[in-house]
This record gives structure tokens, C-alpha cells and sequence, in this order.
């Protein structure tokens, strides 16, 4: 039997009507609402939100977390963006207004489109795909722009990317721009903007799988709404919905053994449905499955995200100190770069230690050293 996907109007309201052809035997209900639907609700999925509704497109986002957990892993970062830029002057026109005094004592070196080019070369030891570099580089600043022209609100990261030199702020790193508010900040801006564009947001709508036409064309989503199946069609399907880091099983099958006890620094809801139902629907697994961005983190932070501290249990004022296990053995070289290049790798040294567990020492004189931001958190 053919089944007819149709516009049966805005949802909710059509619900009557699906349930009857489900009821019917039919099977779940189906809508087609959107020329796009965007699966996730973190940054990637809001660009392409952002993107797709500027040519014109109706959009829906589907988002698996209920509205108090939007935002997925990027709610939880520090919002910092790294692009290529030529210095204050290039970025004035993008960040929060500087008053004259503060902007007359910054000193932030360009960071060229070659120095971002060298820096993803060294620290994936070559292993990085040329060609998606070359995207990532070369629209950095575009992109950065692009954004800003969306109403997210920018700003020098003078708490965590700079350090005070004969009265001057020195930035290092090239890591210099963040959003105001952090992660926090981000998905605020997201959400402010995409409702300006009449992009929709659906909030518990769990994807579980891809609708395919003739010859394996994604043609819409499947997915659980509070207990019920519902089918929602689209000419076009973009999945951004992160990856598995919240699920334990997951991350021992694919990173290895211990990885399941680690501590998930952001969202419970980032389980891998999406990514299987991808997988299963013929998509081709790229990149590092067994490699993840992994940072030392306390000891006592809970199991998943807090909303509210968000990024702030990470320790990363390492290269000041020493980092032993619970044996009193260093295990790593806390000096070997800049803590841009290595603070991401290091929660992976400090797993394989005893206990999944180390300390970092710090005495009278680099104490005062200490990032407050990662510190004196409440």
C-alpha cells in the first residue's frame, strides 16, 4: 500500500487525524512540517539552522533533551572560537566595544590562516584530511562575521587567553575570541536568532531513525515523543546531533576499556542514536573513533553536566605545577606546549593512571598563578 506524505498542518494540531491512520494500522503518524529538519540543538546544528533558513527554507529542529537541557555538549564549553584574524584592529569591528584604555594596553598578535594550517598539522601529527582543513581555515573568519552578524555576542578572552605583562594584556595561544557568557552565551544567541528567523525548535523529540525512498534517499526522521512514535518528512535531513560521549557502553566499545567510568563533562542526552541511526542508514564512518577531546576534570564533579557551572571543574593550570598519580609518580609532561594544544589529550593520560586519578601540586609561588576561572569555582 502507498502511503501519502502530506502538509497536514502545524503540529500539534494534526494529531487527531495521524492518530487515526496509526490507529488504523497504518503506522505512526506521519508530517511533513519542514523543507529542513536539523537534528541536535548545539552550535553545528544551529548553523546549519541559521544557513538553511537564510535560503529560504521552513526549518525544524529536533531536539532529543527537554528546553531546561538545549544546548547539548556546546552549552558546556567556553564558547572560544578559533580563526584566523589580523590582530585588534580585525577584530574590534566583531567583539563587545573595548574602552580606550583597556584596548590601548591589549596586545593580540594575528593569527594567520598558515599559523592555523601549522598548528592542525603538528598536534594531529599529520593525520588531519587536507581538504576539510582547508574549510575549516579559510572560512574562519567568514564564518566568525557570519555570526556576529547573527546577533552573537562576541568577545575577547582576556580571562583565559591572555596574561598581564608590564601592565599590558598578552594574548597567546590563537585561541583569542570566545562568545560572552561562555557556552551559556552561545546557545542564547543561537536561540534568539533562530527564533527570529522562524526556525521552530521541538524539545523531547528523540530521532531514532531515518526515513528512506527509493534507492536509500533520506527522506525524514523517526522519532519518540513522549512514548510515541512519530514520523516527520523532508526533502532535506541534516544530523547534528553530537556524538556518544553519555553512553557508557558506547564509549568502552569504540575509545576502550575504562572509558565508561569517565566522567561526562556535559550533557546526559548525547547517547548515539542519531549517529547509529546514520550508520545503519549507509552513512560512511570518517575520522578518529578511538580519539576524543578529554581533559583533567575534578574528582568531585558529578557524573554529567551542571548547567550551572558548566566548563568550570576543569583544571588547567597544569604547566605551572606538577601532576602525579595517587602513587606520586609524574606520568606526563605538563610544560610541552602551550595548554591550548595539550589540555585536550591530557584527561586520557590521567584514565590510564591508578585509580583513574591524579593530583596536581602547586606551591607558594605558582599558586598565584592559578586560572580563577577553573579555581575558585562556588
Amino acid at each position: 500500500m502507498t502511503l501519502l506524505l502530506d502538509h497536514f498542518g502545524p503540529y500539534p494540531g494534526e494529531r487527531g487525524r495521524n492518530m487515526a491512520r496509526a490507529q488504523s494500522g497504518y503506522g505512526p503518524y506521519v508530517t511533513r512540517d519542514a523543507d529542513v529538519i536539523v537534528v541536535g540543538a548545539g552550535n553545528a546544528a544551529f548553523c546549519a539552522a541559521h544557513a538553511a533558513a537564510e535560503a529560504g527554507a521552513r526549518v525544524l529542529v529536533l531536539e532529543k533533551a527537554p528546553r531546561e537541557w538545549v544546548g547539548g555538549n556546546s552549552y558546556f564549553t567556553a564558547g572560544a572560537i578559533r580563526t584566523v584574524h589580523g590582530g585588534l584592529e580585525d577584530v574590534l569591528g566583531l567583539i563587545e566595544p573595548l574602552d580606550s584604555d583597556l584596548a590601548e594596553a591589549t596586545e593580540l598578535p594575528p593569527y594567520t590562516a598558515e599559523d592555523y594550517r601549522a598548528d592542525m598539522r603538528r598536534l594531529t601529527e599529520g593525520r588531519c584530511d587536507p581538504e576539510l582543513v582547508d574549510l575549516l581555515v579559510d572560512d574562519s573568519r567568514a564564518t566568525l562575521g557570519w555570526l556576529a552578524g547573527k546577533g552573537l555576542a562576541l568577545r575577547l578572552m582576556y580571562d583565559r587567553q591572555s596574561y598581564s605583562r608590564d601592565g599590558r594584556h598578552v594574548f597567546w595561544g590563537g585561541l583569542h575570541v570566545g562568545t560572552v557568557d561562555g557556552g551559556r552565551g552561545l546557545i542564547e544567541g543561537h536561540l534568539a536568532a533562530a527564533e527570529g528567523a522562524g526556525v521552530e525548535v521541538r524539545y523531547e523529540h528523540a530521532v531514532t531513525g531515518l526515513l528512506e525512498g527509493p534507492g536509500g534517499a533520506v527522506t525524514g526522521v523517526r522519532c519518540r515523543v513522549h512514548g510515541e512514535d512519530v514520523e516527520i518528512a523532508a526533502p532535506a535531513v541534516v544530523v547534528a546531533a553530537g556524538g556518544f560521549e553519555a553512553n557508557p557502553r558506547l564509549r568502552a566499545a569504540y575509545l576502550g576499556p575504562s572509558w565508561d567510568v569517565a566522567k561526562v563533562r556535559g550533557t546526559p542526552y548525547n547517547t548515539g542514536e542519531a549517529l547509529e541511526a546514520m550508520l545503519s542508514a549507509g552513512a560512511m564512518p570518517y575520522g578518529h573513533w578511538s580519539g576524543c577531546h578529554s581533559i583533567a576534570w575534578d574528582a568531585g564533579a558529578p557524573a554529567t553536566g551542571d548547567r550551572s557551572l558548566t566548563n568550570r571543574f576543569s583544571r588547567q593550570s597544569y604547566p605551572v605545577g606538577l601532576v602525579v598519580n595517587r602513587d606520586g609518580e609524574r606520568f606526563l609532561d605538563e610544560g610541552a606546549d602551550f595548554r591550548n594544544y595539550t589540555y585536550a589529550r591530557y584527561g586520557a593520560e590521567i584514565l590510564r593512571q591508578p585509580g583513574a586519578i591524579a593530583a596536581q601540586l602547586f606551591d607558594a609561588r605558582t599558586l598565584p598563578l592559578l586560572r580563577v576561572v577553573d579555581y575558585e569555582a562556588p
